[in-house]
């Protein structure tokens, strides 16, 4: 981990959007934020480290620091490697916020067991939500799909389709092509997503 050279501005940029619809902000490597028009908060595989050279390397500057996170309904992984499941990113965001962490086995795995996040920060056991492809969440305004993907190097990857009234948003994590995506791709409505850009100066 890292100082964030943006300070606290992107969370604060963050919790005083109101969309229109839904709201996307990339965060590096394959971390988003979505917020929807009523509020709801996801974040999805933020990950804040400077990388693991060289199997992973940061190519944006680190965004922000997780301490600094006051909203968030859900912290989400799509698979176990340390760029998508890593504690000094996301357990301070659980730990601030009471928001849960939703991801398949292995991830759960690595979280609890391998990093060992509740005895490193205050999280509670109803905090870990184990999903598996085919489960349908509700998580405020999102309709949230656990999908198949096709991650050969991961031990249990899922994607995420996040449905919303203004229209769906799907996360694959680190899949390459599969040949359900199209069908995937039928079932949902493609959404026109605001992307806030980085600070200004």
């Amino acid at each position: 981990m890292t100082t964030s050279d943006w300070g606290d501005w992107l969370p604060r940029e963050i919790a005083a959007a109101d969309p229109d619809g839904v709201a996307v902000w990339y965060l590096g490597c394959n971390g988003f934020v979505l917020k929807g028009s009523e509020g709801t908060t996801l974040f999805v595989d933020p990950y804040l480290g400077t990388g693991d050279p060289p199997r992973t390397v940061r190519m944006i500057p680190v965004p922000f620091d997780p301490a600094d996170v006051d909203d968030a309904d859900a912290v989400l992984a799509t698979h176990e490697h340390s760029d998508h499941v890593h504690g000094e990113s996301q357990a301070p965001i659980l730990e601030r916020t009471g928001a849960p962490f939703v991801a398949p086995d292995a991830s759960m795995a690595a979280a609890r067991e391998e990093q060992a996040w509740a005895d490193r920060w205050a999280i509670d056991d109803e905090q870990f939500r184990e999903v598996e492809e085919g489960d349908v969440l509700e998580i405020g305004e999102f309709t949230v799909h656990v999908v198949e993907v096709n991650d050969p190097d991961a031990e249990h990857p899922v994607g995420y389709v996040f449905e919303h009234d203004a229209g769906s948003v799907f996360h694959p994590g680190d899949s390459r092509p599969a040949e359900w995506f199209t069908a995937l791709g039928r079932s949902s409505t493609s959404i026109s997503a605001s992307s806030p850009s980085g600070p200004q100066g």
